[in-house]
């Protein structure tokens, strides 16, 4: 089942995010990231971390695809901002996020079976890369830690 179609109708899909320009050349350059997008364009969930290359990336994302039922799930909740967060892990290491925090529980764990099921349907070969520029992947960054410089 690729090309992210189920029952005739469009499922999620994997996109695959670059902070360069554009790809030059045929060569792309930059940073690359994936991300699961539901059938309405919402990203649903997105990998932990960013690749040197769409070749990486892409080999990343078929890995979890393949042993998306040996990962492990955790729903985090941030009482000081009161929202749930949801993380996917693969031999105890994070490998994906949800795209964005939620005010409801039942609104992360719903997120979480909708990206889960995009990764046991998706195709990870189908998606293309896109070029948005050199702040596209700021929310793959880990967070500063407090007093760095």
């Amino acid at each position: 089942m690729g090309g992210g179609r189920v029952s005739g109708r469009r499922g999620a899909r994997f996109e695959y995010i670059s902070d360069a320009a554009s790809a030059r050349d045929g060569v792309e350059s930059g940073r690359v990231g994936w991300r699961v997008v539901a059938a309405n364009n919402r990203p649903i969930g997105r990998s932990a971390g960013t690749f040197a290359s769409p070749a990486e990336c892409r080999d990343d994302a078929r890995v979890l695809c393949k042993r998306v039922d040996e990962t492990t799930r955790a729903l985090q909740f941030d009482a000081g901002r009161g929202q749930w967060a949801w993380t996917v892990l693969l031999d105890s290491v994070p490998v994906a996020y949800g795209a964005h925090p939620f005010l409801r529980r039942v609104d992360c764990m719903r997120t979480l079976s909708l990206f889960l099921d995009g990764l046991r349907l998706g195709d990870p070969d189908a998606g293309e890369v896109r070029h948005f520029g050199p702040t596209s992947l700021r929310a793959y960054d880990p967070p500063a830690r407090a007093g760095a410089r």
